[in-house]
């Protein structure tokens, strides 16, 4: 009986380190994202738009700010339906497997296999959230005026 009582306790602990606790504390700079949402949108977007290329990456980009920014001006029921596509992309992992962490705690390698799985899925509505992020990440990238400048430098050259 006793281990029982061991195996749900390590259980719920497991529980509320993966969804609840584990994030760093929020960054001030960001006044709309809490912590959970900061760090998914960061490391989404460095899947999303990497450093080391002949383009800015997301952060020089800005893309969280912007997004950050942006969260604010939708209207309640469309910020509502942002917030539970985070949390639906942040722990895709553990409940569509096989990995067994939540997004933010992958490599950039695992990260970027489990977008791609996510996009070319059987499911519809996964697709579709794959489509939102990456709608979201682009809109951010592309509203970066250096990022435009670089673009018209690429295909000048």
């Amino acid at each position: 009986m006793m281990t029982w009582y061991i195996i749900a306790g390590l259980a719920l602990a497991w529980f509320l380190w993966e969804f609840l606790l584990g994030y760093p504390k929020a960054d001030a700079k960001y006044e709309n994202l809490n912590a959970k949402e900061q760090l998914l949108l960061i490391k989404s977007a460095e899947a999303f738009f990497p450093a080391g290329g002949k383009l800015p990456s997301a952060k020089e980009a800005g893309v969280v700010a912007y997004l950050d920014q942006m969260l604010v001006q939708l209207p309640k029921q469309q910020r509502i339906l942002i917030r539970l596509l985070f949390v639906l992309i942040e722990h895709g992992p553990l409940i569509f497997g096989p990995l067994k962490f939540r997004t933010t705690r992958l490599s950039i390698e695992e990260r970027t296999k489990y977008f791609a799985s996510w996009e070319s899925s059987n499911l519809y509505f996964r697709r579709l959230a794959f489509l939102s992020l990456r709608s979201l990440m682009t809109i951010g990238y592309f509203s970066c005026s250096s990022v435009e400048q670089s673009l018209t430098t690429e295909v000048s050259s």
